[in-house]
This record gives C-alpha cells, structure tokens and sequence, in this order.
C-alpha cells in the first residue's frame, strides 16, 4: 500500500492512494474522483492523512455474513436486501456461496450486489462444505451462518453483537424464528436428541407434558425470552470466528441437516454457551429450503441423526437408533395420508400496505402473480395518510373479522422488516401474507413451513 503524504507502503495488500485515486487489486475495490466502490465490504473507512491525500483505514469488519444458496435467487435477493439494512452501522462484509444452482443465480446476480462476493461452487456440495468453503474468504471477527429464505430485522446483527461483547462466555447466538405466516418455529431453540427429548418429541407428550418431555424444543425457555439451550438453528447461527478456528467449523460428513446440532454440542463441549436471543427475530420461509413431505428430506435428516449418534459418545445408542428409525417410519406414512399440496385456485381479496407512490409499482407486480389476485387497495401506516387508501393497519383486526381481506402484501419501504414481523406474529393464521423489500422488484411468501415458497417476479 502506497499513501501520498504519508510515506507507507505494504505490498501485500498491493494498494496506492494518491489523492483520490485508489485502487485494491486484492479486495477488488476502486475508486476514481472520490466514488468508491467495494466489492467485498460494506462498510470501508477513510481519514484524511493530510490535506493532500487520504489514509486507507483498512479495518477488518466486525461480522462475516455467509449464505448458501441453491436455487432460491428470488427469495435470496430479498434476504440481502433485509441483511443490507442490518448492517447499515455495522463494518461488515457478506459472502454467498452458490452450490451450483440451476435456476439462472449466476446470471441473475452478475450486475446486482456489486458489496456481495459471491462464491460460484462446480457441484453442489451440501450446506456444511459450501459454508466452509464461504468462511475460507472471511475475515470478520463474528461469523454469521445464515439461510437463502430468510429476512432478518434491522436491529438483528446489532442485538448478537451487543450480547456477545457482553457475555464473553456466549460461544453462539440463535434467534427467535418465525415462518412466513406468522408462527413461531419452535426450532428455533433445541435440546440435544438424547432419548428422553427423542421419546418425548416421537410420542408428542412434549407438546403436552412440556416440564417433562419437553426438552428437544427446549421448553424451560419462553418464545421471548433469552437463555442458554443446547441446539441453535443452522438457518441462523451467529458464533465467533475464533472458535471456529479452536474447534472447527460444520463437519462435512452432513450433507444437508445435523451439521448445526454437531456444531452446537462441540461449542458446548469446548467450555461456550449457546444462547436463544428471543428478543429478536427473523423470518425463516423454511418450506422453500426443505420440503418435509418428500422422500430426499426424510433421507437426509435421518441419516444425519444417525450420524450424529455414531460420532458422539452416548449411553444408549442401541435405543437412539432405534427410535430414529421410529420416527423415519412414521413420517415416511404420513406422507403417504397427508393432502398433496394444492396450487393456490382461491381469488385472494389483497391489501397493499405502502404509501401512494409505490401503490401503481407494486400493482405491476402482483400483474405477473400465477393465482388470482382481486386488489382491495392501500392500508397506510399512518392514520393522517389518508391519500387514495381504504383504511389504516390499526383497523386490520374489523376489516379480517368482516372477511374483507385475506392476503396482504408488507412493502419494505413504509413498513420495517422489525415492524413487519410483530405485524405477521399478531395476525398469524388470520391472513395470508406476502413481502416486498425496498429496492426489489420481486414479491416473496411462504403459507406455511411445510409448502413451497411463493414468488412474484416483474422480470
């Protein structure tokens, strides 16, 4: 590096600046009459040395967000937007390692996120390998595992921050989810599959002996509270990269499923604390990622408990085992009983909840929408926007109970991504949603953890 004025040079990161002229050959970032552009930052600093020139303040940043994505470009595009706004005051850089999707990812992505570094993988090599492949690029001191079909609050990153600068004990943070329909997803904090959780999930007497039998959904913990649990959730799994380099990163003997329990009980083993934050929260489409019904499903996630049990020392495998298979049979029969999922045929009675100069914009999308869409009209946020609108959020609950609605589509540039949850959560199974994030032309949904995602794409 090379600073005018300043009389410092580093080969290694083979950089000049002389004026405004600055180019990183290693970060790929140039910037010409003081525009800057970072293709793997968010966040860059600059001081001034001198009048004459500037001082590169190459900061590492402070988290490492990695993505894997395989075939959800649309649903991965909105979960960008939404991590771009959470770390608005955060040094940060985001990496997205593609496992070979098929859907057109790459070129879809070749001129959008010029701050994301994307990853392009030969074949698809299974969640824990793409993220370990993802965090041989990263060098933030907090590392973010994070899925495709998610959208994050804006307070989300700032929270796991703040709790890990407080609890230096704290070796991993999840984070209360909740699908796209408002439910809370009760993965979001586990305990250890061990036969009494293992019994007690099976048999379903944790759902209604929870004291008792309640621990794979670690049921000591409220929804919103915040505590120590066994197991937190790969779909959001916020750790320190300095114990990733202790104690290794996801094993790649998991495909897909299981690499997060591993991951958890090696945490714990070496000394940390995995801690539920239920303070904040995220949204986890989840039936887009994984599709519980189908046979590929069943076959990785038992697999990766039997392997789970074979690594780690237990005092009853033999019955582990056994209940395994248990569990495998009589999801594989349901399966067989339970409704095959139906196209969406329903005319859907829609309510944008935007502001007036986005209402024709998100119309035009709706336009290329494969069910029927009846638009009602606008909701505003505010009780003085009365411009062109039929009614407020605050008279949701008259216009649900008169039938009036039963979709809405949450717009990210009048409602928060915070906001919007706390919206979807109050609602839930009341109305069906949809979400559209600032800066996106596409509209994502999910009805229900265990159905296809739904998208609108304008293109």
């Amino acid at each position: 590096m090379r600073v005018a004025g300043c009389g410092y040079r580093d080969a290694g990161c083979e950089m000049q600046v002389a004026g405004c002229e600055m180019r990183d050959a290693r970060f790929g970032m140039q910037d010409v009459g003081c525009g800057m552009r970072d293709d793997r930052y968010v966040n860059m600093h600059f001081e001034f040395c001198d009048k004459n020139s500037y001082f590169v303040n190459m900061i590492a940043p402070k988290v490492s967000i990695i993505i894997v994505n395989y075939n959800v470009k649309y649903f991965l595009e909105n979960c960008l937007l939404s991590v771009l706004k959470s770390v608005k005051h955060v040094r940060a850089e985001i990496i997205v390692a593609d496992n070979h999707s098929t859907d057109g990812s790459s070129d879809y992505f070749k001129d959008r996120f010029p701050q994301v570094h994307f990853i392009y993988l030969p074949q698809n090599v299974g969640f824990a390998k793409a993220n370990n492949k993802a965090l041989q690029s990263a060098t933030g001191e907090y590392i973010l595992f994070l899925n495709p079909d998610t959208i994050i609050a804006e307070d989300t990153i700032d929270c796991c921050i703040q709790y890990m600068e407080q609890d230096r004990k704290a070796g991993a943070i999840g984070v209360q989810m909740i699908d796209g329909s408002g439910h809370f997803l009760p993965e979001s904090k586990r305990g250890l599959p061990d036969t009494k959780n293992s019994f007690g999930k099976i048999t379903g007497l944790g759902n209604i002996i929870p004291n008792l039998f309640g621990g794979y959904y670690a049921s000591h913990l409220k929804k919103d509270e915040t505590g120590p649990v066994d197991v937190l959730a790969g779909a959001f799994f916020f750790t320190r990269k300095i114990i990733l380099n202790e104690i290794g990163s996801f094993d790649e003997q998991f495909f897909m499923f299981g690499e997060d329990v591993d991951l958890s009980y090696r945490i714990q083993k070496a000394g940390y604390k995995n801690m539920y934050l239920g303070s904040t929260s995220i949204i986890h489409f989840k039936g887009e990622s994984s599709q519980k019904k189908s046979a590929a499903y069943r076959k990785y996630f038992f697999g990766a408990m039997h392997l789970f049990v074979n690594k780690h020392p237990h005092k009853n495998k033999k019955l582990l085992h056994a209940a395994i298979n248990l569990h495998a049979c009589i999801s594989t029969c349901s399966s067989f009983f339970s409704l095959s999922e139906k196209p969406i045929s329903k005319e859907r009675k829609t309510a944008l909840i935007c502001k007036q100069d986005q209402f024709t914009a998100v119309i035009k999308i709706l336009k290329h929408a494969e069910f029927p869409v009846t638009t009602m009209g606008r909701m505003a946020t505010d009780v003085y926007d009365k411009d062109h609108c039929f009614g407020n959020t605050e008279q949701l609950p008259v216009f649900l109970k008169n039938h009036m609605i039963d979709q809405l589509v949450i717009c990210g540039a009048t409602v928060s991504n915070k906001d919007a949850m706390l919206l979807i959560a109050k609602f839930a199974s009341k109305v069906s949603f949809l979400f559209l994030q600032e800066n996106s032309s596409v509209i994502v949904g999910s009805n229900d953890k265990n159905s296809n995602g739904i998208f609108i794409a304008a293109n």
